[in-house]
């Protein structure tokens, strides 16, 4: 469960949630003008700081490497496994994630500045098993769900509301099967194999052109 998202950022409100429903709002107050809309009040802003601390990609655009943030660092508070964890993370460091609270044996951990931490690829494996019980076994085989993936139907950026089954309008057909097969605990090496029919067909339609 996820408890707290906070930030060292001065001109960041921590965000605390409960267990059941959460609804995240934007209040207008009694003295708001007609121009003071609850657009831009930072829902979505909030959305992506928790995507990133779940192990998204730090690319340019993203909210943690904007200039003006990419020295702070952004956390959160997490039960995994009935465990408690508190990592951070920041878009100076954009592939490490620093562990400040996390039993010894969870996480292999490394040391930068008398800090402890795991590179992100760790980590989402870590998420992987814990959530989804993505065994290494499976990641392994290629058009795999991962678990970013399935993460993504559960955090989904602004434009990822336009369709039900995608997370994101370029998602691959494949992607979006596998993925959606294996949250429904369908057979996803199905799907997966259907990917390796259309392949076919392009490659016959390519050679037809030819």
């Amino acid at each position: 469960m996820l408890y707290k998202i906070y930030s060292d950022h001065p001109s960041f409100k921590p965000v605390k949630f409960h267990p059941g429903l959460n609804l995240v709002l934007a209040e207008k107050g009694t003295n708001s003008t007609d121009g003071q809309t609850r657009n831009g009040a930072g829902k979505s802003s909030l959305v992506e700081i928790i995507s990133s601390l779940y192990g998204g990609d730090l690319k340019k655009g993203n909210i943690l490497k904007a200039k003006e943030l990419q020295s702070s660092r952004f956390g959160m508070e997490l039960t995994l496994n009935d465990k408690p964890l508190k990592i951070e993370r920041s878009g100076y460091h954009a592939t490490k994630i620093f562990v400040k609270r996390a039993p010894e044996s969870l996480l292999q951990l490394s040391e930068l500045d008398g800090e402890y931490y795991c590179s992100n690829e760790n980590w989402v494996k870590l998420l992987g098993e814990n959530y989804f019980g993505l065994s290494e076994s499976v990641t392994q085989i290629k058009n795999s769900p991962t678990f970013r993936s399935l993460f993504s139907y559960f955090i989904r950026p602004p434009k990822g509301f336009d369709s039900p089954d995608k997370w994101f309008p370029q998602q691959s057909t494949c992607s979006v099967q596998v993925a959606l097969t294996y949250l429904l605990k369908l057979d996803w090496k199905i799907a997966k194999e259907f990917e390796g029919v259309r392949q076919k067909d392009k490659l016959i339609k390519a050679l037809k052109s030819a």
